[in-house]
């Protein structure tokens, strides 16, 4: 942002250490960030935009220098809205009236949905028995920090189905948002110090 309006531009990170990130800005647009305290960045390996403070700005090197990443979230725990991928294979079962309907693997969950990968024929089950506007019940086990696994389970109702893609709208309890609250941000932080480690190399 400049004076409030936003500006955009790519830039290549020319040293990354200790949490200070050195960008390299060729465009005349260097001059605007003399005059602000903070920018935000967008990396394609990170779900979320990332807000970080400028504390040194170089345009006859075209560098911009900056620390504080942090996720632009205001909260670590105000994550309702971001959708995260799993770092290993998370299986899930979604069952109606306590009965097995389909098995699938996440693609992706936020604190409100699921996004199942599931086998065509599973699909054409769903279709064939009218089933696409009925309540279900999703189970599945998310890691923890300490590598142990929680059990999750909550109501589901189907949003859209697209080839073998089923997004969900889940309603879990208080209980099971949390735990979800959690794996969303144990996998944010996983990825920007991924992205960290990479910004080294």
């Amino acid at each position: 942002l400049y004076n409030g309006i936003p500006i955009q531009e790519e830039a290549s990170v020319a040293h990354f250490d200790e949490g200070v990130a050195q960008l390299k800005i060729t465009t005349p647009k260097i001059h605007y960030y003399t005059k602000e305290s903070f920018t935000f960045l967008q990396h394609d390996k990170i779900p979320s935009i990332i807000k970080a403070k400028i504390i040194k700005v170089d345009p006859p090197k075209s560098l911009v220098v900056l620390t504080n990443l942090e996720f632009l979230d205001a909260s670590p725990l105000d994550r309702s809205h971001i959708r995260v991928q799993p770092q290993k294979v998370i299986n899930a079962t979604l069952s109606r009236t306590k009965i097995k309907l389909l098995d699938g693997t996440i693609e992706n969950i936020s604190e409100s949905s699921v996004v199942l990968h599931v086998k065509m024929v599973d699909v054409e089950k769903l279709l064939q028995k009218q089933l696409i506007d009925e309540e279900f019940e999703i189970y599945f086990q998310l890691p923890t920090e300490k590598g142990f696994l929680t059990i999750i389970s909550a109501p589901a109702s189907i949003f859209s189905i697209i080839n073998e893609t089923i997004v969900l709208n889940i309603l879990p309890n208080i209980f099971m948002k949390s735990k979800i609250k959690q794996y969303i941000a144990m996998r944010q932080n996983r990825l920007l110090m991924e992205l960290r480690q990479q910004l080294k190399h």
